[in-house]
């Protein structure tokens, strides 16, 4: 047999006689690979079994090179393994729960993950090791109960600046300069020291400079309809007041229960001066007395008192009564009388003066004083209790004043007695009064007492006092809440002899 490394024998070696087409394709490109290897070049006479066996030569180097690559892999994951330098999670901190010591693996193999106790969803863990990573945990720690899912952008920014572990709170692994940098005290910057004192100094000045009383519309809720005296002496009163203060004075009607639906209302009302009610006294001295009302007069803050009421009882001149008596003659001939009430303390004094009498007076309610005086000049009733309504029709003569119900007579009306009298025994004395919430803040309460004081000099308030038959009256703070208080006395006594 010849030597394979002579070249000259390659097309004169003996071949099997029942070799078939593809073995003598493989066998002539082995032949022609072993040549080129050895830089001989085989004498072959066909082009198409040159160009078989070049082919069948690169398919054989391929599948040598698989080969090799299917052992080597497995090989070099080994090694890696055993070369770089191990260490598990629980080394940096103990608090992390593991199912198994985890150990780095080459960064060909996914990045590390782990979880502390109670979370829902593993987090990347961090190394000190430059290029190392941690195998994921096994499949069975995964479905424990993990931390919620965090947005892709902040899993994205973790991963492109990685954080040591000591940076999270794990001083296991933390560096010694670390440690005493985070046990040095924070020192505080002169930027913030200066935004802290800047933000006090501001707080101080404004608070000191905060804006006086008042800051917006004042609105005054009068507790009887419009048209009445105590209607149309608060208009006036706060056109006055408006000018003083330099804020716009609202004048609204809340008529209704001899004006407990105002007062009651009131009561109700943040104290700061921006609510006033404007009633008669005798809705806050004698009403609760009566009955039980969503309001006492210790529910209130007394501002002012501007007028006094010239109480009288009214009737039409056709009957021909000059004074009470004559009135309470004509009730006994038909053994009653019906008659306009407009608050509890008409009623009262109706009751008593009934009483002494001898008739019977039976009241037709109403809302105001001007209701009162058009019931009695529409003859719907035959006499009417008013608190000054009446004044400019009794003027003018279209009525008649039986009695003034006051100490005194009224100026305008000399010639009119009082019941004290004609024999009756009682009196009332009944004021506008302005009230506020209880509580008003003192600085407040002085500047209304200031302002009503000077509205009640007014010239236009002192003539419109005038013309209303009003007495001219004006009290306000201290002196004002002693007058309350005697008048709630003497009604008190009053009902108490009534009984």
């Amino acid at each position: 047999m010849r030597s394979v490394s002579n070249p000259s024998s390659w097309n004169e070696m003996p071949r099997p006689a029942t070799t078939s087409r593809a073995s003598k394709t493989v066998s002539r490109s082995c032949r022609t690979a072993g040549s080129l290897a050895r830089g001989t070049r085989p004498v072959v006479s066909d082009p198409l079994a040159i160009a078989s066996r070049l082919a069948a030569a690169v398919l054989a180097a391929g599948s040598l090179a698989g080969s090799i690559c299917a052992v080597a892999v497995p090989v070099a994951r080994v090694a890696a393994r055993t070369i770089v330098p191990t260490i598990t999670a629980t080394e940096c901190n103990p608090r992390i729960r593991v199912a198994r010591p985890m150990i780095f693996a080459s960064p060909l193999e996914s990045r590390p993950q782990f979880s502390m106790p109670g979370n829902r969803r593993p987090r990347r863990l961090e190394t000190t090791h430059r290029g190392s990573v941690m195998r994921r945990l096994p499949p069975d720690f995964r479905r424990q109960r993990m931390r919620p899912r965090r947005s892709e952008a902040l899993t994205r920014r973790r991963l492109a600046n990685p954080v040591p572990l000591w940076r999270h709170g794990h001083d296991t692994c933390m560096p010694e300069s670390a440690k005493i940098a985070q046990e040095r005290p924070m020192p505080i910057s002169p930027v913030l020291r200066s935004a802290v004192w800047s933000a006090a100094l501001l707080a101080v000045f404004t608070a000191s400079a905060r804006a006086e009383w008042p800051e917006k519309p004042v609105t005054i809720a009068v507790g009887f309809a419009a048209g009445g005296t105590t209607d149309v002496v608060a208009r006036a009163v706060a056109e006055v007041v408006a000018k003083k203060l330099g804020q716009p004075v609202v004048v609204e009607n809340k008529a209704g229960a001899g004006g407990a639906i105002a007062a009651t209302a009131l009561a109700k009302m943040p104290a700061d001066g921006y609510n006033l009610v404007a009633t008669t006294s005798t809705t806050i001295t004698l009403d609760p007395q009566l009955m039980k009302l969503g309001f006492t007069p210790a529910d209130f803050t007394y501002v002012a008192a501007v007028g006094e009421f010239p109480e009288a009882f009214i009737a039409l001149p056709k009957h021909g009564w000059k004074t009470l008596n004559d009135a309470m003659a004509a009730a006994k001939a038909t053994g009653r009388m019906n008659y306009a009430s407009n608050t509890a303390l008409d009623r009262m004094i109706s009751t008593a003066v009934a009483k002494k009498a001898g008739v019977s007076l039976v009241p037709v309610p109403t809302r105001s004083g001007a209701e009162v005086v058009t019931q009695v000049m529409g003859g719907h009733v035959d006499l009417g209790y008013s608190s000054g309504a009446y004044y400019p029709q009794a003027k003018a003569g279209e009525l008649a004043v039986m009695a003034v119900l006051g100490d005194k007579r009224v100026a305008g009306l000399p010639d009119v007695p009082t019941l004290k009298e004609l024999g009756y025994g009682v009196a009332s004395v009944n004021l506008i009064l302005f009230v506020a919430p209880k509580g008003l803040p003192a600085d407040v309460a002085k500047k209304l007492d200031e302002v009503f004081a000077a509205a009640g000099k007014d010239p236009a308030i002192v003539d419109l006092m005038e013309k209303r038959s009003l007495n001219n009256v004006v009290e306000t703070g201290a002196p004002l809440a002693k007058t309350i208080q005697s008048h709630i006395d003497d009604f008190a006594k009053l009902i108490e002899s009534s009984k």
